[in-house]
């Protein structure tokens, strides 16, 4: 079951019922000014099968709209993990519905594996599926904290990955190339990258996430790491890295 968002867009400015606004307008000098740009978000959850000849869409199982006409907080500034937490509507429970819809649609003996990318990186909703024994893979976003061996603090998670732990397999992969960002924060997160073929190492082990300061539960959430790290990269390149839970 693969997760996902999508926006749907109206860049011509004109407002709709029913609609909210996704991006406002532009209008400082240094930028090319431009309307508001007008929308919605679709959250898709897709069945994948696994065959003889590949994998193959089985259909959409669900699907959730989602529109805020009026901005849930000051423009330029991001809501932190609690004051999310705290809302009536969270626009992140669109995840956790749509795996319990998307398995309410399978046979009951079906294991579905819920894929779901950076977004996906939430604590309480990681814990859920870990509560309902539902399998999945995540792509991590934050540098969490850890509990360590001793249940005391134990640096985070970017801290835990150690070059000398057992390569569990190889792969080479085809990278597409990026071209750089205009922004320079864009650029420090996704730098440019040529079109290459990267030799990646796969390694995995298994951590104790501490919860956020927000949550009321103490004990942590035990769960698998697999890091995979690109080795040898050109030259003046970076080398390619992910961490999935």
């Amino acid at each position: 079951m693969v997760h996902d968002t999508t926006k749907f867009k109206f860049t011509d400015g004109i407002s709709r019922d029913g609609l909210g606004v996704l991006k406002r307008a532009t209008k400082k000098a240094r930028w090319k000014p431009t309307p508001d740009v007008y929308g919605f978000k679709g959250h898709f959850s897709l069945a994948i099968k696994k065959g003889e000849s590949g994998f193959q869409p089985l259909g959409v199982l669900n699907l959730i709209s989602i529109n805020r006409v009026e901005r849930k907080h000051a423009r330029g500034r991001k809501l932190s993990g609690g004051e999310c937490a705290r809302l009536p509507e969270r626009d992140s429970e669109r995840w956790l519905h749509g795996v319990e819809s998307s398995e309410g649609h399978l046979p009951v003996d079906a294991r579905p594996i819920h894929v779901m990318d950076r977004e996906g990186d939430i604590y309480w909703l990681m814990a859920a599926l870990h509560t309902r024994q539902s399998r999945f893979v995540i792509r991590a976003n934050h540098d969490r904290k850890l509990f360590s061996d001793s249940d005391e603090e134990g640096g985070s998670l970017r801290d835990a990955l150690d070059d000398k732990m057992r390569i569990l397999l190889k792969r080479q992969v085809p990278i597409n190339a990026r071209a750089a960002s205009p922004f320079g924060r864009d650029n420090r997160k996704h730098p440019p990258r040529e079109e290459r073929v990267a030799h990646l190492e796969v390694r995995a082990f298994q951590v104790q996430l501490r919860p956020p300061a927000y949550a009321s539960e103490t004990q942590g959430l035990v769960t698998n790491v697999v890091w995979i790290k690109e080795h040898s990269p050109p030259d003046n390149q970076p080398p390619g890295v992910w961490i999935v839970y």
